[in-house]
């Protein structure tokens, strides 16, 4: 009895310590809750909840592809222009996608930072702790931080609004979820359809 009760406790403790289990869906969930109640109140959206892998994906393709960066990057993944007060879930799909990382040299740490990361990823073989260099000039550097991250994209039926004796107008939404394997769930896009 005297080796089962500290082993009775320590499973106690351990459950009442353990907090619930986040989804894809209660992370958009709360997310939309937060938007909702901003956008009503009037107040600008707080980005505390976003993760903006995508807006930083466009740019890292965008510098290795030798392209001009894109105009409003957080704009097209992130629509918050119409006010809504109920939703429902439509479907869930999945699929991975791959994030990058884009460092800009011409900000703090200019060159000495530039020759590090080169020396590293040189030394490496082109990889570093699981990330690859994809491109590197004396400006900037892509990185492939991580591949195959599981990406869920979530459709809901939004109520933008009620019209008298007509009823409520609903439009369709897309959120974009991922797992990232140090943040957890993190709401990556929303987006209207159009």
């Amino acid at each position: 009895m005297k080796i089962k009760l500290p082993i009775i406790i320590a499973l106690i403790l351990c459950f009442a310590s353990c907090k619930p289990t986040e989804t894809p869906e209660s992370v958009a969930d709360k997310v939309l809750t937060e938007i909702s109640n901003e956008l009503l109140s009037g107040e600008p959206c707080s980005t505390k909840d976003f993760s903006l892998a995508l807006v930083y994906n466009d740019l890292a393709k965008a510098f290795i592809n030798g392209e001009d960066f894109p105009n409003s990057p957080f704009d097209k993944y992130f629509q918050l222009d119409k006010t809504f007060s109920r939703w429902e879930l439509i479907d869930v799909k999945e699929h991975s996608i791959d994030l990058y990382r884009i460092w800009d040299f011409t900000v703090k740490g200019g060159d000495i930072e530039h020759d590090a990361i080169l020396d590293i990823y040189k030394a490496e073989g082109g990889e570093f702790n699981g990330e690859k260099l994809c491109k590197i000039t004396e400006k900037a550097a892509a990185i492939l931080e991580h591949k195959d991250i599981p990406m869920y994209l979530l459709r809901y039926k939004m109520d933008s609004r009620h019209v008298a004796f007509v009823g409520d107008e609903y439009c369709i939404v897309n959120v974009g979820v991922i797992k990232h394997p140090e943040d957890g769930y993190k709401v990556i896009s929303f987006m209207w359809d159009e």
